[in-house]
């Protein structure tokens, strides 16, 4: 376990080593779990490039959306659940936090279903998407909706096994139920086999969460340590206050995912006007963010287990030095992708799409955007140090920064002066937002923990 007595010690190199092999050890198995989500994710958008060009911008455009939920509920609503089960382990409301979080999850599952169903045509209108596409995307987004309640069920139980001590449970269930889903992607999508083309790749989603939510149901039933014990009476034992606490914790995450989302829409409608194939680009450059993102959250994971072990101890300046090491083991990871992306800019958008407008458009976009990738992981791990300080709504503060008053700002700015040459210009004001976010970041981390040391009366 990362201990206080284990932390970073800059003059000894052998501890500066055991610091990087237990920041590995909390980040590889949070790692492992996103890396294979990113893979199935991209492993889907493969077999949409075999339903056609049309096909593959309506998903590539309206997925924005779906990873939304996901992120919201794998992500940020599983860590709501982990914190508030670790809290009260082994005491007598331990059950309630299970119910609650089970409760919880599907009423928020129930109410972004509805959402989407009643947004997802203005939204993809004002993305762009036109005529059979934009049915396309619409109906995707219908179908995909059934899949939001069950999704909620898993990062709740993800979440509550987390907070026991099962981790290996919670991440081979989540895992569990992505692999499925591809599997019945290539069954029910791919013109070889069902032939079910978009409509297929949505029912997979929906059966695959539906069977996950069911298995880790029936495993919390069976597991006598963490046993489900439903009375008939479900509202005795949940607790608003418990669900309030899982919220605190899991809508600051939340806010970013909305904000990304919005970011997203109106780049879209930009480049809308450029074509369907630019639309349809810009829809697989964001899967690149998707890589860095996925990757960063590790390692963002890492470091808000490893600052909070520091503010018990009260050392919360070495947050700092564990913050670096973080991001120098995530920058080994990012710049070799980067270099690739660069170095071979038509190869990466061929693993979806043999349609060659669809790849110059995204080759053209991606030489920019990845330019940007570093900047984005970096700002996402300092930004975690915020919440293990207890100030999760500067994070946010980041992001709003990044995106509402830098990037689309620019980017709007772009478009109403015409500057040439067009799309490149928008392309270039995408990233510029990135390293000021990150020095923005970095800031805040410094300034906060300063904040903390005068407001607790703690100096190390």
């Amino acid at each position: 376990m990362l201990t206080p007595q284990n932390l970073v010690a800059p003059q000894s190199k052998a501890n500066a080593l055991s610091v990087y092999r237990e920041l590995l050890r909390n980040t590889l198995p949070v790692l492992s779990t996103n890396m294979i989500g990113l893979v199935v994710g991209l492993l889907e958008l493969k077999i949409a490039g075999t339903l056609g060009s049309n096909t593959l911008a309506a998903i590539a455009t309206a997925f924005v959306w779906v990873s939304m939920v996901q992120s919201f509920s794998l992500a940020a609503y599983c860590i709501g659940s982990t914190r508030a089960t670790a809290i009260r382990k082994g005491t007598a409301a331990l059950s309630s936090v299970l119910l609650s979080a089970l409760v919880g999850g599907v009423a928020i599952g129930m109410s972004f279903s509805v959402l989407i169903v009643i947004l997802c045509r203005p939204l993809l209108l004002t993305a762009g998407l036109q005529g059979s596409t934009l049915e396309e995307g619409v109906q995707f987004l219908i179908l995909t909706a059934a899949s939001f309640p069950p999704l909620f069920v898993l990062g709740g139980v993800q979440g509550f096994l987390r907070g026991v001590g099962l981790p290996n449970p919670a991440s081979f269930i989540v895992n569990g139920s992505l692999v499925l889903g591809l599997a019945l992607a290539v069954i029910f999508a791919h013109p070889a086999l069902l032939g079910l083309g978009y409509q297929g790749l949505a029912a997979a989603t929906v059966v695959s969460c539906w069977i996950g939510a069911l298995v880790a149901l029936i495993y919390l039933r069976w597991d006598r340590a963490v046993a489900l014990h439903l009375s008939w009476n479900i509202w005795n034992r949940f607790d608003r206050s418990i669900f309030a606490d899982i919220l605190r914790i899991s809508y600051p995450a939340a806010l970013v995912w909305i904000i990304v989302a919005v970011t997203a829409l109106c780049s879209q409608h930009l480049l809308a006007a450029f074509g369907l194939s630019y639309l349809g680009g810009f829809g697989l450059v964001m899967r690149l963010e998707t890589v860095v993102g996925v990757v960063a959250s590790a390692f963002s994971a890492g470091l808000i287990y490893a600052a909070t072990e520091l503010v018990r101890a009260n050392r919360t300046a070495e947050i700092v030095s564990i913050k670096r090491s973080q991001q120098q083991l995530l920058s080994m990871i990012i710049m070799p992708f980067v270099i690739v992306c660069l170095a071979f800019p038509t190869w990466w958008p061929r693993l979806f799409t043999d349609d060659l407008d669809l790849v110059q458009a995204a080759a053209r976009n991606g030489q920019y955007f990845v330019g940007g990738l570093l900047f984005m992981g970096l700002t996402q791990v300092a930004s975690s140090g915020l919440i293990a300080l207890g100030y999760p709504l500067r994070m946010v503060g980041v992001i709003v920064t990044k995106n509402l008053v830098l990037t689309l700002p620019l980017m709007y700015g772009v478009e109403y002066l015409r500057l040439q040459p067009l799309p490149d210009a928008l392309f270039v004001a995408q990233v510029l937002g990135a390293p000021l976010a990150w020095l923005l970041a970095e800031y805040l981390l410094r300034t906060t923990i300063a904040l903390y040391q005068e407001s607790t009366g703690r100096k190390d």
